[in-house]
């Protein structure tokens, strides 16, 4: 069946009065449309899962785990910190409302554990807090991928690095202020 314009926008207002029939040649063509719809959202919702994650996020309420989990986090860093004789490439991702880390492997994240979030500036707090408690041996890094944003790379002493990543937009934003803020601070002052 070939609708022209006036043929179209005679059946919409049709549809708008009276619906639509089950038995009308326009009902299997609005279902395919709406089929395909739904798969290309389907596509799109996996290729960014944090993005659909965002709106309906749910946090954990439980102040007690969750600050249980960072103890356990920062004594995992000191571990590491403190094993001299090894150099290790750490990792931070935000999946969701969880936050991984663990080590990088030839290429291969290895999940140490994971933090339940409470709220949408957990990670954000868990980087101040690796700054307050490795203040003498923290070095601000970060770096840049084209596609994906800013991600940081602090190094804490001679041999931890720290690549800490997430795709929701809230920490891609804190991630942009956080990498160039010290581009800021360097620059001269003009008059």
């Amino acid at each position: 069946m070939t609708m022209n314009k006036e043929d179209t926008f005679k059946k919409v207002q049709e549809i708008d009065e009276k619906g639509i029939d089950k038995n009308d040649p326009v009902v299997p063509f609005l279902n395919e449309c709406f089929e395909n719809y739904k798969k290309a959202a389907d596509m799109i919702k996996s290729m960014f899962p944090d993005v659909a994650d965002e709106t309906n996020s749910i946090f954990s309420s439980d102040l007690d785990i969750f600050n249980e989990a960072c103890t356990k986090f920062i004594n995992y860093i000191k571990q590491c910190v403190e094993n001299t004789n090894e150099l290790y490439v750490l990792y931070m991702l935000r999946n969701g409302n969880l936050i991984d880390y663990g080590r990088c492997e030839q290429g291969t994240r290895i999940t140490s554990d994971t933090i339940k979030m409470v709220s949408n500036e957990d990670l954000r707090k868990l980087y101040r807090l690796l700054q307050q408690e490795f203040s003498s041996n923290f070095k601000d890094g970060c770096k840049h991928t084209f596609g994906e944003g800013w991600s940081l790379n602090p190094i804490i002493g001679e041999n931890v690095m720290i690549d800490i990543n997430s795709y929701n937009s809230y920490d891609k934003n804190w991630f942009y202020e956080e990498s160039h803020k010290e581009q800021k601070s360097d620059s001269p002052k003009k008059r």
